[in-house]
C-alpha cells in the first residue's frame, strides 16, 4: 500500500506558531503606526472639505460654507460638515457629517466661533463652534472672521501635543497646512 502525503500535527503546530510570533510583531507596529496617521489624516480631512467647498463656489457661483461642531455622540470630539449652502434654509447641509479621530482635538477658537447673530447670515447657531464661509468669487468671506486682514487658522492637536496648522488664505481660498 502506498503512503499519502500530507503535514504532520507537529509540522502544522510549528507553522502556526511562526504565524503567531509574526503577528505578534506586525500588529503592535501596525498599531503605533496608525495613531500616528491620525493627525495628518484629520488634516488631509479638512484641508479636502475645505477645497470642495471653495472649488463648489466658483463652480456653482453660490456661496457655500464648512462648519466645525462638537459630535452628537462625544461632545469632546468635534464633527466636520463640509458643504453647507447658506442661503438653502431648508436643507443646507449637503453633505454628511465626518467626524474626526477621537484623539485629535481644536484648539479654540476656531474661525467663525462665538459671533453675534447679526454677522451670522448664514443661520448658523452661535453654540457651534465654528465654520469657515466663502463667497461666490471664492473669496473668505470677511464677516466671519474675528479679524479680516489676517488669515484663519485651525490648529489640531493630537496625541503628544503634536500639532498641525491649516491656514486659509482668504483672497484665494488655498489651504496650506504646516
Amino acid at each position: 500500500m502506498k503512503r499519502k502525503k500530507a503535514f504532520s500535527l507537529i509540522e502544522l503546530v510549528t507553522v502556526l506558531g511562526l504565524l503567531a510570533l509574526a503577528a505578534a510583531i506586525v500588529v503592535p507596529t501596525l498599531m503605533f503606526w496608525m495613531r500616528a496617521r491620525e493627525l495628518p489624516d484629520a488634516a488631509k480631512t479638512i484641508e479636502s472639505a475645505i477645497d470642495i467647498v471653495h472649488m463648489q463656489c466658483i463652480a456653482q457661483g453660490n456661496a457655500y460654507g464648512v462648519i466645525f461642531q462638537p459630535s452628537q455622540n462625544s461632545p469632546d470630539n468635534f464633527q466636520l460638515i463640509g458643504l453647507y449652502k447658506p442661503e438653502d434654509s431648508s436643507d443646507n447641509v449637503l453633505a454628511p457629517p465626518r467626524n474626526l479621530p477621537t484623539s485629535v482635538t481644536f484648539q479654540m477658537p476656531l474661525p467663525g466661533a462665538g459671533l453675534d447673530s447679526t454677522k451670522n447670515e448664514t443661520g448658523i447657531q452661535n453654540n457651534e463652534a465654528g465654520f469657515i464661509s466663502f463667497k461666490t468669487s471664492g473669496e473668505l468671506d470677511s464677516h466671519y472672521l474675528t479679524d479680516p486682514n489676517v488669515d484663519p487658522q485651525i490648529v489640531l492637536v493630537g496625541r503628544g501635543n503634536k500639532t498641525k496648522t491649516l491656514v486659509v488664505n482668504r483672497i484665494t481660498g488655498k489651504v496650506t497646512v504646516t
